[in-house]
């Protein structure tokens, strides 16, 4: 059974919590293969990933992610995102395929790639940050039309970075945050939603985005025994 490992570890000086889930390397190799099979790397398999969860805990279909430096990574202060990110926006408006959206994060990659290569290289190596320019989880967050009109109007929130390292054959995903604005339990379950969504590209990459998997085995486990009990209860 495939299985996947959460640490964390805190900066109490900064109010910082990273929380982290290792990949098994089956599901790694699985994943190798699935990009290899749809023409992508690993690096837009998973921002399509966080594109789809975002997407599924917002609403918002347009999705605007920046992929950060990563030489800061081991500070203990989140990354301040300036010139040196790279912009990525993705429309999901018809709620897309998970293969069609790989196709296109992977356009959007390469169109930003080659208008700044110079600025950007390295940006497209594991290990890698995203920065959601909106956060889950808190609706006010949410950028209105008029702000999405222009993309110089929103900030990076970098209350919340996502950081992605491989090491021998597996990967690791993090999650840093400010401990101020999150708790360790949504980052936990958010991390869960981020694989289980990877999973499910996986698995089969014509699901379109709204009916890929999001709930965690466990997550599943525990509505099925709430409606058992619901059913024996009204009979």
């Amino acid at each position: 059974k495939n299985q996947s490992i959460m640490t964390h570890k805190t900066s109490e000086l900064d109010k910082i919590f990273c929380e982290t889930i290792k990949l098994d390397e089956t599901f790694c190799l699985e994943l190798k293969q699935c990009c290899e099979d749809e023409n992508v790397t690993s690096i837009v398999a998973l921002l399509a990933a966080l594109k789809i969860l975002l997407l599924r805990y917002t609403e918002q279909e347009d999705i605007i992610v920046d992929i950060l430096p990563t030489d800061n990574a081991q500070k203990t202060e989140l990354a301040s995102t300036d010139s040196e990110s790279l912009v990525l926006r993705t429309s999901l408006t018809d709620n897309p395929t998970a293969k069609m959206l790989l196709s296109r994060v992977a356009q959007a990659v390469q169109q930003a790639f080659e208008n700044q290569a110079d600025i950007f290289k390295g940006l497209l190596n594991l290990p890698v940050r995203f920065a959601p320019r909106y956060v889950p989880f808190d609706a006010s967050k949410t950028a209105t039309e008029e702000e999405l009109a222009d993309i110089s109007n929103l900030s990076v929130q970098n209350d919340l970075v996502i950081l992605i390292s491989e090491k021998e054959e597996s990967l690791t995903i993090g999650c840093e945050y400010h401990t101020q604005l999150f708790d360790s339990a949504s980052i936990e379950q958010m991390l869960g939603h981020f694989q289980t969504v990877l999973r499910g590209i996986v698995a089969d990459s014509n699901q379109a985005v709204y009916s890929l998997p999001l709930l965690t085995e466990a997550e599943q486990h525990q509505m099925l025994v709430a409606w058992n009990e619901t059913q024996q209860h009204y009979p």
